[in-house]
């Protein structure tokens, strides 16, 4: 499957082998923090919780209202073979995006993933889901402030909803494994997810950050040029 939206969304499927390898992957983590070795001098703290809508902290209470999951955070430099091929796919699908909507790329400030945030697994059991209508950059938070795009991949079927909604583009996807999607992150794209009575979900989910440095980090132009991708940083685990 494939689609291109006029609206700058677009998405197709991956290997769905490489789904059924971030699903292992989740389920191997018990809740709580875990330091995530990315370097024999450096780690992650990750945490796998119940899932927290933007602005909501440790303490706060869950509004389960809004968004009810398990989340697990995922560094894009983890030394996991599962999550180096899923990143060398997502990639791909990035550079078909840039082909279709080659205007993501006038920004002269570098811009992939890796420089500010891990991305997400969840996990959706039957009558849990994104219930609240939100978008991807909403308020001053100094992370979420540098968000570019932002991409989402179903990681197996859902036949009894599940899928995803998108409320000003009047477009509705059903969830189905590989599905890969990016989309630009403002109010203009706002989303929810569909609920499944019956089914779990499980989604990968992440962000195109703008990054720091031209010093650190390849220009949009190399990054086209030499289809490399999002993939600035040059300690960033890549199968090759």
């Amino acid at each position: 499957m494939e689609f291109t939206h006029h609206e700058f969304l677009y998405g197709r499927k991956i290997d769905p082998d490489i789904c059924d390898g971030l699903i292992e992957y989740f389920e191997e983590f018990p809740l709580g923090i875990h330091r995530i070795p990315c370097s024999e001098e450096t780690y992650w703290l990750c945490h796998k919780r119940e899932g927290r809508l933007a602005g909501q902290n440790s303490h706060d209470a869950l509004d389960k209202s809004g968004k009810q999951s398990i989340d697990l955070g995922v560094p894009y430099y983890v030394k996991d073979e599962r999550v180096a091929i899923f990143n060398k796919q997502l990639n791909q699908v990035l550079d078909d995006y840039c082909h279709k909507f080659p205007d993501c790329e006038l920004s002269h400030q570098p811009w992939g993933n890796g420089g500010y945030e891990m991305f997400n697994i969840q996990k959706y059991k039957p009558n849990e889901g994104f219930r609240r209508w939100h978008c991807e950059r909403s308020s001053m938070n100094a992370t979420t402030v540098t968000r570019h795009l932002t991409w989402m991949t179903y990681l197996n079927d859902v036949h009894d909803g599940g899928g995803t909604e998108w409320h000003n583009q009047n477009l509705k996807l059903k969830a189905q494994k590989g599905l890969t999607v990016i989309w630009p992150v403002d109010w203009t794209y706002t989303h929810r997810g569909i609920v499944s009575p019956t089914e779990t979900k499980y989604i990968a989910t992440g962000w195109f950050n703008y990054l720091p440095s031209e010093d650190k980090y390849q220009s949009p132009l190399e990054r086209f040029k030499d289809k490399k991708g999002f993939f600035f940083s040059d300690n960033l685990f890549v199968p090759r």
